[in-house]
């Protein structure tokens, strides 16, 4: 019995792995590590480049932002250089001028033509211009070709000798015509 409570404590006892499967088991722990702290640090550089990415996607701005952005600024600027002319104008003119011959100047520049008159005549002009430039070019193409045609007409040989030929041929044709006619004639009265 002693023997057998021996036998049956040591089926109890957890009987060791092979060193060989220890050794693959190892084994494939470490190569399991090692590619996991592989994945790992490709994640940590993967994370690292988005976060850059929209770091860099945030302090960018968009081309439409940075078009109304430089169109405001030029605006602003266009009014303070005008707000800084009109003051030194007027800063001028209190220096130099009385206040009567100021008044009176202003009174004769309004008489005279405003800007919206003054472009109403530009493109009245530029029409024109326009319209002339187009007859003048419609007239030498029109000319050009009809002189260009001439010249061809003249100094092709071969044309005059075709036409000429082509006469001939026309003097052919009225002879078989009339022949036609007479037969016609002929049949016509054969008939009757």
């Amino acid at each position: 019995m002693a023997q057998l409570a021996l036998a049956a404590t040591g089926i109890e006892e957890e009987i060791p792995e092979p060193i060989a499967d220890q050794n693959f088991n190892r084994r494939k722990v470490l190569d399991l590590q090692h590619e996991l702290s592989r994945l790992q640090k490709l994640s940590l550089k993967q994370h690292e480049a988005v976060s850059h990415l929209e770091t860099g996607l945030t302090s960018k701005i968009s081309e439409v932002d940075l078009r109304r952005a430089l169109g405001l600024a030029f605006q602003e600027f266009e009014n303070r250089i005008e707000d800084a002319f009109q003051d030194s104008n007027r800063k001028c003119l209190s220096m130099f001028s009385k206040r009567e011959d100021v008044v009176e100047l202003q009174t004769l520049i309004n008489k005279k033509v405003n800007w919206a008159e003054y472009n109403a005549v530009l493109k009245k002009l530029a029409d024109l211009r326009h319209y002339v430039d187009g007859m003048a070019e419609s007239v030498f193409i029109g000319q050009t070709e009809a002189l260009e045609s001439e010249f061809a007409k003249k100094a092709n040989a071969d044309w005059v000798e075709k036409c000429l030929s082509d006469k001939a041929e026309f003097t052919d044709l009225n002879d078989v015509r009339a022949r036609l006619e007479r037969l016609e004639v002929l049949v016509a009265h054969n008939d009757q």
